[in-house]
């Protein structure tokens, strides 16, 4: 009776140490299975990642053509809530201005990848920036004036003036977002102004834009018969340097105005 329990206790042992192996067996099995199926290998990219990988596929040449400093304290509260010394204490919010020169044939894609681009190369180069806004153009003329394709706004919490004294003191960007405002005009060739008459509308403006007009400041005359004969010698050039007439010409000026506010 006692050699049947005992063969009865090795047959058991025999078959839980079979089961035992068939099971490391099957997760190696599994193993092979995963690892030579390439579906099971693929991997979600982080957004950084891919954030990376979009600057690279997408992003142009730009030209910097002004940068502005427009620094402030970083404030917690209302300038008269601090004493003297309280706002001597409180650091900088560090905030930069950048004006940009791209193609005028860029895309949307394209210049939304050139700014963020651009946002990153200025706070690698000083990381106790703050704030950027990048604005973008498509001719150097216009940077004294409203941003002709788009602009940046990198900032906490994407909000301009949310930067605190602890941001400001401890670089913390975790709440840092990009907001975009893209015109719509980019990326479109229906309507849009060809490189010739951009050529010329620029040209147009430099001649009237030279010093010396009797009037005193830069005008646009909307026909030949209101220009004095300082602006006539200065649109007759642009005609022979075009070959146009001044039908054409001022067709043309029109034409890209109105581009460029749109």
């Amino acid at each position: 009776m006692k050699k049947k329990i005992l063969y009865l206790g090795i047959i058991i042992l025999i078959v839980m140490i079979a089961m035992s192996s068939g099971n490391n067996n099957n997760d190696e099995g599994e193993k092979i299975k995963t690892k030579n199926n390439p579906l099971q290998e693929q991997q979600t990219v982080p957004v950084f990642q891919k954030q990376e990988q979009d600057i690279k596929a997408h992003a142009v040449q730009y030209t910097i053509v002004n940068e502005e400093d427009i620094s402030i304290k970083a404030m917690d509260k209302s300038l008269s809530s601090y004493t003297q010394e309280e706002l001597v204490q409180l650091p900088f919010n560090i905030r930069m201005t950048y004006s940009i020169i791209v193609p005028s044939d860029i895309k949307k894609d394209e210049l939304k990848a050139t700014l963020i681009k651009v946002v990153k190369e200025k706070i690698q180069e000083n990381q106790d920036i703050d704030e950027i806004t990048v604005f973008a153009y498509d001719n150097e003329q216009d940077i004294n004036s409203f941003y002709t394709f788009g602009k940046i706004e990198w900032c906490p919490n994407g909000k301009w003036d949310d930067v605190t004294s602890t941001i400001a003191s401890t670089n913390n960007r975790s709440s840092y977002k990009y907001v975009f405002d893209i015109k719509e005009k980019v990326g479109q060739e229906e309507g849009n102004p060809t490189a010739r008459e951009i050529e010329i509308y620029n040209v147009y403006w430099e001649k009237l834009n030279e010093s010396g007009n009797p009037r005193g400041y830069t005008n646009h005359p909307t026909t030949l018969e209101n220009s004095n004969k300082w602006e006539k010698i200065r649109i007759q050039q642009v005609l022979d340097i075009y070959n146009i007439s001044h039908d054409e010409l001022f067709d043309i000026v029109i034409k890209v105005s109105i581009w460029k506010l749109k």
